[in-house]
């Protein structure tokens, strides 16, 4: 997940006083927290492609 519009208009509305401090950084937290998520989702689908590609090689010899 790269730095969406959704996400700039977030900064944006808490500099222009539309949000709290608390709210942005509440906002952004959550941001983080789904990106950890969405990082931990690939890494375990790479883990598992690498796993595959160990077994056919060692099936291969």
């Amino acid at each position: 997940m790269l730095w969406t519009d959704e996400r700039i208009s977030r900064i944006a509305a808490a500099a222009n006083g539309c949000l709290t401090v608390e709210e942005a950084v509440a906002l952004m937290a959550a941001d983080m927290t789904k990106m950890r998520d969405e990082y931990a989702a690939c890494i375990t689908e790479l883990e598992a492609e690498l796993q595959r590609c160990r077994e056919q090689e060692s099936a291969r010899f």
